[in-house]
């Protein structure tokens, strides 16, 4: 049974020509084997940033919210956060990772967002901000500076500059304290207890200053397989919810299910003589005689395209075929030998009707694109999002 996106036998489902199916009974398997892994000392922050990895944020987020009852919902930036504000999570405390910029601190502060801080300009605006709107207190969390060189604050003087500010504030509440790893996918590498060692700097500058965070979270889906020091009260967790987490060396330390199957329709099929083509600048000349599957999903729906230029696979039906190229609304698949309709339906990624797993990893290791990349490129509002075990 579908919720919240379209049931397939609705109008809207026999309208798409390409949909992403959302296995949410996989989700629910795979939150319940992390809860068991971090034990009942830890909770969970959620990560939804990137439209939850393109599952869709708004309906994780009920999953989470209601079944879960998380407390905080980490995003990517304020604009994430104030859509699931607008859909109604109004209770749920949301930390926008990337902080906000000077442009989007009215509607973090508007939509009650706990920006990261790591700079006195931006505490310095957020708290101005907050008197502005007539607010009495705000809530943020700092970010450590422990490596990764992304966002962050460096331990001692910095920190201890932008403690100074906050402090000054007079109207800054901070909840949190956090870092990101960055080998977290390569098991016992030394680099992570470096950052861990500096967190702690950082985090007892914070205690001494008088702070004591509800929040403390370093660890992110790579690293909770691993270091259990690291763990403090959350742990921060993205991926490895949705099913994907996978080592550096392709080992997989937890029993996960991928959560998302990628699938489109069958519009025609032709048969090529040789010489006959298809695509633009005739990208594929047929040798032999070749049955070619038009179907509805393009580059514009999230098709990789090296993949689909350089004949990847891809399943029609339960059988694995290849691309023979793509454009921005169709892609086309070598069928020749393979009992197919128009109507019938291609796996891009996930699993078959039939229940094969054709794992987003494999397309990974074909491309060098992260497996990140297939799951959020399905961003176009032509790819529908069909949720199977509703509950909730």
């Amino acid at each position: 049974m579908s919720s919240l996106g379209f049931n397939r036998d609705s109008m809207a489902g026999h309208c798409c020509s390409a949909y992403m199916e959302v296995d949410l009974d996989a989700i629910r398997h795979n939150l319940d084997t992390l809860l068991r892994h971090i034990g009942p000392g830890c909770a969970l922050i959620p990560v939804v940033k990137a439209n939850a990895y393109g599952l869709g944020d708004v309906r994780i987020a009920r999953l989470l919210t209601e079944e879960y009852h998380v407390g905080l919902l980490a995003v990517s930036g304020v604009f994430e956060a104030v859509k699931l504000r607008r859909a109604g999570f109004d209770k749920v405390s949301i930390l926008s990772m990337s902080g906000a910029q000077p442009h989007a601190v009215s509607a973090a502060v508007a939509h009650d967002v706990q920006p990261a801080l790591f700079s006195e300009e931006a505490a310095l605006a957020l708290s101005v901000e907050a008197r502005k709107q007539g607010r009495g207190r705000v809530q943020a969390q700092i970010k450590i500076e422990t490596g990764f060189n992304r966002v962050g604050v460096k331990p001692g003087e910095a920190l201890e500059r932008l403690l100074r500010r906050i402090s000054d504030a007079g109207n800054i509440e901070i909840t949190g304290v956090f870092t990101h790893y960055a080998t977290a996918t390569e098991s016992g590498n030394p680099f992570a207890y470096a950052q861990l060692a500096r967190f702690n700097e950082g985090l007892a500058q914070v205690r001494a200053a008088g702070i004591e965070p509800r929040y403390v979270h370093t660890c992110n889906s790579g690293t909770v397989s691993w270091l259990p020091e690291a763990y403090f009260s959350h742990v921060r967790v993205g991926c490895l919810i949705y099913g994907y987490l996978a080592m550096d060396d392709y080992s997989y330390p937890f029993d996960l299910r991928e959560a998302a199957s990628f699938r489109a329709y069958v519009n025609c099929i032709s048969r090529l003589q040789p010489g006959d083509s298809v695509g633009y600048g005739r990208y594929f000349v047929a040798d032999r005689v070749t049955d070619v599957a038009s179907v509805g999903a393009g580059y514009a729906d999230g098709v990789c395209l090296p993949l689909a230029k350089n004949n990847g696979p891809v399943y029609v039906n339960e059988t694995k075929a290849r691309y023979l190229g793509v454009c921005m609304d169709q892609l086309f698949v070598d069928v020749t030998g393979i009992a197919c309709n128009p109507g019938d339906e291609v796996t891009l990624f996930g699993r078959t009707k039939g229940g094969k797993l054709f794992s987003v990893f494999e397309l990974e290791r074909l491309t060098g694109n992260t497996f990140y990349t297939f799951l959020t490129a399905t961003a176009s509002e032509r790819v529908a999002r069909v949720y199977l075990g509703g509950g909730g």
